[in-house]
Parts: C-alpha cells; sequence; structure tokens
C-alpha cells in the first residue's frame, strides 16, 4: 500500500509513544517557554472534529494567573470538600467500577493512603488544583449548547493534545475534577457563560524520581472491548 499513512517507522514510533504515555502527577519546576506551548497546541489543533467545526477552547494559565486561580479554587475546596462531581452516573456500571477500584488500589496505595483515609485522600485531591506543581495549567471549555458529538471532539482534541506533548519530553494529565469548580473558573478567567469547562490539563516536565509517574494501570485486551462481526 502507497499511502501517507503506510510508514512503518512512524507506526512503531506512535505506538511506542502510546505504551509509553503516562497521566503525570507530580512534575518539575523547570519553566515550559511559550513556543513550546503553541506547538503542542498548534499539533493538537489539526485533530479532527465533526463536519470541521473544532469546538474546543483553550485558556492557558502561566505563572500568578495560575496561581490565583489555584488560590480560589482552593478556598472553595476547603470551605466544601463534598461538592458533587458528575463525572460519572449513580450507581457506575459494574465493569467500569471494577477499574475504577483497581485503579485506586494502584494509585492510592503508590501515595501510601490507606482505604478509608478521607483526610488524607481530601489532600491528595487538592493537589489537582494546583496542576500538581506543573508550571502550565489549561482550561478546556466549550459551547454549552453542542451536544454529546461535540464533546467526543473535544476528547479526540485533548488525546491529541497529549500526544503531542509526550512526543516533545512534555507530561500532562487531563483533569475532569475541574469541572466541579466550574463557576469559581467562569468566574476567575471571564469564560464566557455560554461555555461549560471540560476539564484542566497539567502540562510540564515529569518528576521522573516519584513513583506515581511510573504506575501503570492495566488495560483490557482487545477481545474485552471489540466484537468482530463478519
Amino acid at each position: 500500500m502507497d499511502s501517507i499513512y503506510s510508514n512503518v517507522a512512524a507506526a512503531r514510533a506512535l505506538d511506542d509513544l502510546l505504551a509509553v504515555r503516562r497521566s503525570i502527577r507530580s512534575f518539575t519546576a523547570e519553566p515550559v517557554s511559550q513556543d513550546a506551548v503553541e506547538d503542542i497546541l498548534r499539533a493538537a489543533g489539526l485533530a479532527p472534529s465533526n463536519t470541521n467545526t473544532q469546538p474546543w477552547k483553550v485558556d492557558v494559565l502561566i505563572g500568578p494567573r495560575k496561581t490565583r486561580l489555584t488560590q480560589a479554587i482552593m478556598e472553595e475546596h476547603h470551605r466544601n470538600d463534598e461538592m458533587p462531581s458528575a463525572h460519572f452516573p449513580i450507581p457506575l456500571p459494574s465493569e467500569n467500577r471494577e477499574r475504577q477500584m483497581a485503579f485506586g488500589q494502584l494509585f492510592y496505595g503508590t501515595l501510601g493512603i490507606a482505604k478509608g483515609d478521607r483526610d488524607a485522600a481530601t489532600r491528595q485531591l487538592a493537589t489537582n488544583y494546583d496542576f500538581f506543581g506543573a508550571p502550565v495549567g489549561l482550561i478546556v471549555s466549550i459551547d454549552s449548547s453542542l451536544l454529546k458529538h461535540s464533546w467526543l471532539d473535544c476528547g479526540i482534541f485533548l488525546q491529541t493534545l497529549m500526544l503531542a506533548a509526550a512526543a516533545r519530553d512534555y507530561g500532562t494529565c487531563a483533569q475532569v475534577v475541574f469541572a466541579r469548580h466550574e463557576a469559581t473558573i467562569v468566574r476567575e478567567l471571564g469564560i464566557p457563560e455560554n461555555r461549560s469547562v471540560v476539564c484542566g490539563v497539567s502540562l510540564g516536565v515529569p518528576d521522573r524520581n516519584d513513583p506515581i509517574n511510573n504506575v501503570s494501570y492495566p488495560r483490557e485486551p482487545v477481545s474485552a472491548f471489540a466484537s468482530f462481526r463478519r
């Protein structure tokens, strides 16, 4: 096959990148230049979308602007650390719940947080709002009137962004937990009220010595999620 997609070396490089990419939750203090961020966003902007609608918007937070948002969310977090989460339905389907529990065991086990230690879990949750110490924080939003198919487009954009960052030796973590604090984010950043917060993203140089960045979470085999119908 002779096409722009038939480069075996490129395919292997992509496979390797997919295999090593992690959600990074600990970063060094090394800064990320605006040129580097723009380069990553330029690549992410090539993501496909339904009829090329490109529904994503990104607020890039660096330095004092990021610090102010972190402080505002932390104040709200400490006032009410039991804010409702719209991440998942209740109850979560059993097979998804099993994977979530397996994640929790690995994640909190690596951090040394015992099951049922609510105070420690709450403190760990709060590290999200400082973007895990990353020098760059991104807030991704979408027009509230758009439907689930456009939210899917945002997901494709995020995956493209995270792979583009990883290819340049930067780490990322997509953080849906920011959606809990949508009202605060809209107020602090002046985001138009017709937009919904999709998630935050931490971006920076990974701290490769922190064990939390080296955890491998199990993935299902193809046979578990794909049905071939001939």
